[in-house]
């Protein structure tokens, strides 16, 4: 059942991703009926812990696709997207924080800089702002089109300041070929999840109706 259920949202997600006509809309409204797309928005949980399994290229490509076909501010799409899967690059960075962040490599299965995770895609936005709400639409349709593929991701917002100022990676981060104009904004690790943590209380009273 839980093999037909993952199944059925990646077709899902392929669609959503790709575009839909009148008739897939028929199609996919009938497959949503039983709130799958909901029950993945509900169920996505910031995961932390990784099988040492590599992620699929086309994988990765696929979750990068659905993040660019986020909806942006007068269609201006003003992002840009890298993904990291190498191992020596994941390591070298890790070697660098390991030495400046010594506590961190105390932490329960700590494996490397990006949350354990084996790969990961660094969001690219426009320096002086101007992009960084579109780039969240495009991050969190990343993290949904992820879980939908079977797979764990986390926003990493201190990975990023590191990468982008500590000297000793500075290698690496040039890796990324950001574009003049451009900063590093957030990183999302990405990977096959070998947890899955409880949801945290939601605070239900931040919503009501303006009557």
């Amino acid at each position: 059942m839980k093999s037909l259920i993952l199944t059925v949202v990646c077709v899902i997600a392929l669609v959503s991703c790709k575009g839909i006509s009148h008739t897939e809309t028929a199609v996919v409204d009938s497959v949503d009926s039983t709130g799958i797309v909901i029950n993945n928005i509900m169920g996505r949980r910031s995961v932390r812990a990784y099988k040492d399994q590599p992620v699929e290229r086309e994988k990765l490509l696929q979750v990068a696709e659905c993040g660019i076909n986020a909806p942006s501010a007068l269609n201006k799409q003003p992002w840009q997207l890298r993904i990291v899967d190498d191992p020596e690059f994941i390591s070298g960075v890790t070697k660098v924080y390991a030495e400046v962040n010594p506590k961190a490599v105390e932490e329960p299965g700590f494996k490397n800089a990006f949350r354990n995770a084996p790969a990961f895609i660094a969001v690219l936005s426009p320096a002086d702002g101007s992009g960084s709400f579109d780039c969240g639409l495009l991050t969190e349709n990343m993290l949904l089109s992820a879980r939908a593929l079977g797979l764990g991701t986390c926003v990493l917002g201190s990975t990023a300041r590191f990468l982008s100022s500590d000297p000793g990676v500075r290698d690496y981060f040039e890796k990324l070929d950001i574009p003049d104009g451009y900063q590093l904004q957030v990183v999302v690790a990405i990977g096959y999840p070998d947890e899955s943590p409880a949801a945290k209380p939601r605070r239900t009273d931040v919503v009501r109706f303006v009557e």
